[in-house]
């Protein structure tokens, strides 16, 4: 039916339009690092930077939810997926930095600066990074098979609310909503990245037809 045709066209371009989005984004940070802009690297003056690392892996993300909103074959699958594991990797060393102290000289960037410009504390990936990187790569690693489909819309919708609640603790001002409190706090074009990854995410993987039939799905 008509509905029915609108429904899943909403569905296929809310992934594609959520990479996109995100890949600018990220591209724009980078930029602001390369370039020493610090507007650039956190939107609003004076907040919270996104660390570049956190940009590479968004955009790896980003990347992969764009494959999975294309129908893709089963070599472009295999590829969104290593995508997606790389960002495994990213968010447990993240883990591996706050819980075993390691000393990993990619994440922790001279050039990275403190999180403010009138800060002492230097600018670090936030372990909510760490959680939305894990979620959002293992929903994007199990998304072809289907029936692993209700554990990745359980990530994807974990990492959208981490994502929204810290754009919203920025739009209200509380510091609660951002951090917790006591966790390092997640930077707002990172936390606006990652609701847009959660939800494109979510919105690929109640959508059948977003991935082709058996024959390039696996079971």
């Amino acid at each position: 039916s008509v509905s029915q045709a609108l429904r899943l066209g909403n569905l296929n371009t809310l992934p594609k339009l959520s990479a996109v989005v995100t890949v600018m984004l990220s591209i724009v940070v980078l930029a602001g690092w390369a370039l020493s802009i610090p507007l650039l690297r956190s939107v609003i003056p004076d907040a919270i930077a996104m660390h570049p690392d956190t940009a590479v892996g968004l955009a790896l993300c980003a990347c992969a939810l764009f494959i999975f909103g294309n129908q893709p074959s089963r070599f472009l699958q295999r590829l969104a997926q290593s995508f997606a594991l790389v960002t495994i990797v990213l968010g447990l060393l993240i883990f591996g930095k706050y819980l075993f102290g390691w000393q990993l000289k990619f994440i922790e960037l001279q050039t990275a600066g403190p999180v403010t410009a009138g800060s002492s504390i230097p600018n670090r990936m936030s372990p909510l990074s760490a959680i939305s990187f894990l979620l959002t790569g293992l929903g994007l690693t199990i998304l072809p098979v289907r029936s692993l489909r209700p554990l990745v819309r359980i990530a994807a919708a974990t990492v959208t609310a981490i994502g929204a609640i810290s754009v919203l603790g920025y739009l209200w001002n509380i510091e609660g909503l951002i951090s917790g409190g006591w966790l390092p706090p997640i930077a707002a074009n990172t936390a606006f990245a990652f609701a847009l990854l959660g939800a494109g995410l979510l919105s690929v993987s109640v959508e059948s037809v977003s991935l082709r039939p058996a024959a390039s799905s696996i079971e």
